[in-house]
């Protein structure tokens, strides 16, 4: 009677496997990503074309685009999810973060969420979300003291009118 020696891998080899594999993905998304940008910058007005020829949409063109051009993004790239979705929300923030605060200040704030291990290598869309929402949040509640600040000062200026008239009279 002979023994068969099983060739099973065991449950920390798969893991290992799939670590391997999840590693080489992100890699390549970002290789992806950076020869679109490349290709984008290069074939000035084609990117309709270039878009048709690797037979995907303008828009997913443009997501592509998005993470190619985000330089706080790849400097982190070793930190950030593997999720395509996650990846171009992740460019769409800092890009939001650079129009908000400013190119340098927009990117210190943006690589903080890395720095700070509010956004990891295991984070999912939903959590990336929550930084998007907070983001939006705090734009808008500025928007409103802005808008509350500018009324104040209009009503402030119409009393003060008001008086200037009353006293002139």
């Amino acid at each position: 009677m002979s023994l068969q020696i099983s060739n099973i891998m065991s449950l920390d080899d798969h893991v290992t496997k799939i670590n391997l594999a999840k590693k080489n993905v992100k890699i390549s998304i970002f290789e992806m990503a950076e020869a679109i940008t490349n290709a984008v910058n290069q074939l000035e007005n084609r990117q309709t074309e270039l878009a048709y020829k690797l037979g995907m949409s303008k828009g997913t063109l443009s997501k592509w685009l998005s993470i190619g051009s985000s330089n706080s993004l790849i400097s982190v790239k070793d930190l950030v999810p593997t999720s395509f979705d996650s990846l171009y929300q992740l460019s769409a923030l800092d890009n939001q973060y650079q129009k908000y605060f400013g190119k340098e200040k927009g990117s210190k704030n943006f690589l903080k969420l890395f720095e700070n291990r509010n956004i990891t290598s295991s984070s999912q869309r939903k959590d990336i979300n929550k930084y998007i929402k907070l983001y939006k949040n705090r734009i808008n509640k500025k928007e409103n003291i802005e808008v509350e600040s500018l009324q104040e000062q209009k009503f402030n200026s119409e009393i003060k009118l008001k008086l200037l008239v009353k006293s002139r009279l």
